[in-house]
């Protein structure tokens, strides 16, 4: 389970950073689970944050994913295919804000209204307005999934 667990987080952080650097502005996002209560952020500067406000990853501009400690994770391509650390492939996501994992299984999605859904179709969690559907696709199915 950890191992998949790892495996997850290392696609999703990496999805992050593919939106940050390709595809759209970066503007601070408030995350929130399916009842509505805050579980994190995604500041301006790809800084990760949980819903205490401690510091629990990033997302750099080159395509680059670290961890809490500062340590690389992975990266992800400009055509969202996603990477770990040692350069396996681990994952996609792709642009509508379908997620999938490294044998292709659905994860979830992101619709463009910011509503997150899980591989079942249940609500997930949302996230503010003029987020990034790469970045909050990786907080859900990257940092908080793996909590």
């Amino acid at each position: 389970m950890k191992t998949l667990l790892s495996n997850i987080s290392a696609v999703l952080a990496v999805m992050a950073v593919w939106v940050s650097v390709y595809t759209s502005p970066v503007t601070a996002t408030g995350l929130y689970n399916a009842s509505g209560s805050r579980v994190g952020e995604i500041a301006e500067d790809g800084t990760v944050y949980d819903g205490s406000g401690s510091r629990i990853g990033a997302f750099s501009e080159d395509g680059t994913v670290y961890d809490a400690s500062g340590s690389r994770f992975g990266e992800i391509t400009k055509d969202g295919v996603v990477y770990n650390a040692s350069g396996s492939r681990i994952g996609e996501i792709t642009e509508d804000g379908t997620v999938y994992n490294e044998s292709g299984s659905l994860m979830g999605r992101v619709d463009t209204d910011g509503m997150v859904f899980n591989e079942t179709g249940s609500l997930y969690g949302s996230a503010d307005e003029g987020f990034n559907r790469y970045r909050v696709a990786a907080f859900f199915f990257f940092f908080f999934y793996s909590e």
